[in-house]
């Protein structure tokens, strides 16, 4: 007796955007996405099984077409339609929630995919290959951090407490933290606060890293003395306490260390120390980060806005005098 296997994910997400960046700019077949891509007609057909699979292009026979979705991840670069669609793939909710629970190897995310997509797999090998494609989605999408297998050490920009890089922005936590206290489980703070469970997570994610908030047994969460202050207090004290704490979290320090004086892109920094630190981070991830932290450094005064995408450090900024994570 033979049974068919659940969707699972071949390839990383670069994959994925360079198929629909083909298709949207009119390759439509096999061979047409060959060309555009400079692959054999039978790798093009293995090219577009992630995004038909995400719901991204659609199939007529043998033509190709985008979904509205798909321009929308290509052309405004909204990468929410990759997130949705990549997490409701089976699987994904139970690799995200370890992540979140104590971590996992790509090897423990291959066995989820595995059992949950119902494969074939049974070998640790395979389960590895399986994990490191996950993993590497999740990188891209910034849904967590894969730990290395069978490694004791971890790389210098993780952060025990939390998210290594503020993941939303800085008045999403302080309206969290001022309900923080009144409910007991994410899915109470995420109606509360009347957003997905999975923003949710992002605050909540953030706010640890912060140090205003903390975890408790049983998989609660409280707030810190800091995040008490924080909600009583004026603008300019939240900037002061804000900014100590962001300061700490290595990312942070490995980016204002190599802060130029004067006027600089802050994606040309996190590009920097993506390089610098052997991270790999994908264009996407690079600019995503990179959104995300800018308005951190505004909002804190770190820095100032000179124009679009560009900005100046302030004096706050300790350029180069923090320690190299």
């Amino acid at each position: 007796m033979t049974t068919t296997s659940k969707p699972r994910l071949y390839y990383p997400p670069s994959h994925t955007l360079d198929t629909l960046k083909a298709v949207i700019s009119g390759s439509h077949t096999r061979e047409q996405i060959a060309d555009e891509l400079g692959i054999s007609p039978n790798t093009a057909k293995n090219k577009v099984h992630d995004p038909l699979h995400l719901g991204l292009i659609e199939s007529d026979g043998e033509k190709y077409k985008a979904t509205d979705e798909a321009r929308r991840l290509v052309q405004l670069q909204d990468d929410d339609v990759l997130e949705d669609r990549f997490v409701d793939l089976p699987g994904v909710e139970g690799v995200l929630e370890k992540l979140e629970n104590g971590g996992a190897t790509a090897e423990e995310i291959g066995r989820i995919i595995s059992f949950e997509t119902e494969s074939g797999a049974a070998d640790t090998e395979t389960f590895e290959k399986y994990g490191r494609v996950y993993a590497q989605w999740i990188h891209r999408l910034d849904l967590g951090e894969v730990e290395e297998n069978n490694s004791q050490s971890q790389h210098p920009l993780e952060n025990d407490r939390g998210a290594n890089n503020p993941r939303v922005p800085p008045q999403k936590v302080i309206e969290a933290l001022r309900v923080m206290d009144e409910v007991e489980t994410r899915a109470e703070l995420a109606d509360r606060l009347d957003h997905s469970e999975r923003y949710t997570q992002k605050i909540l994610t953030t706010a640890y890293a912060l140090k205003v908030a903390q975890t408790e047994r049983g998989g609660g969460f409280t707030t810190t003395k800091t995040g008490r202050t924080l909600t009583t207090t004026s603008q300019g004290k939240q900037r002061e306490l804000l900014r100590d704490n962001l300061l700490e979290i290595p990312l942070v320090q490995a980016y204002c260390n190599r802060v130029p004086s004067g006027e600089f892109k802050n994606k040309a920094v996190i590009e920097q120390v993506s390089e610098e630190y052997s991270l790999g981070w994908s264009e996407g991830t690079i600019r995503t980060r990179s959104q995300r932290l800018y308005q951190w450094l505004i909002f804190t005064r770190l820095a100032e806005e000179k124009k679009q995408g560009t900005l100046e450090a302030t004096d706050k900024m300790p350029r180069g005098n923090l320690p190299d994570p």
